[in-house]
């Protein structure tokens, strides 16, 4: 399992260092935003220019997406370091917090994974968010806190 653990590790590393350089990069938000052309600079006046708008709205999806990768990733790792843990000794005789750490992350990630494979208005797609109160293991999960 310590494997998997660094292996992960390694990847959110990766992860990391590509959302740094992204956000480094000249065309990052905070350089962009230190232009300031109007619309009209690329178009002439009250002439819309949607390229350039399609292209805007296109790097903020992919920065968003890494960020969300970036985070994701840290408490997949933390849920395997808590599950590790957990392994070394049983499982009823781990900590209560760390059994609510793990089920608020398990419950987090979950619901991430929701909300990007669940088309928006599928009307079929489950509805109600997985919660981490409905753990009936051992009946010591205290429910999702704050993933924070």
């Amino acid at each position: 399992m310590r494997r998997g653990v660094e292996a992960l590790s390694k990847f959110k590393k990766q992860v990391d260092d590509a959302l740094t350089a992204f956000e480094g990069a000249p065309g990052s938000p905070s350089r962009l935003a230190e232009h300031k052309l109007s619309a009209s600079s690329f178009s002439g006046s009250n002439i819309p220019f949607h390229e350039a708008t399609a292209l805007h709205g296109t790097y903020e999806q992919v920065h968003e997406r890494l960020t969300s990768l970036s985070k994701n990733l840290g408490l997949q790792i933390e849920a395997l370091m808590l599950a590790t843990h957990a392994a070394d000794g049983t499982y009823d005789a781990t900590e209560d917090e760390v059994h609510r750490r793990f089920w608020a992350i398990r419950s987090h990630l979950a619901e991430e994974h929701r909300k990007a494979t669940q088309p928006e208005g599928d009307k079929h797609a489950q509805t109600k968010p997985v919660d981490a109160s409905e753990h009936t293991g051992d009946h010591k999960s205290a429910g999702a806190q704050s993933i924070g």
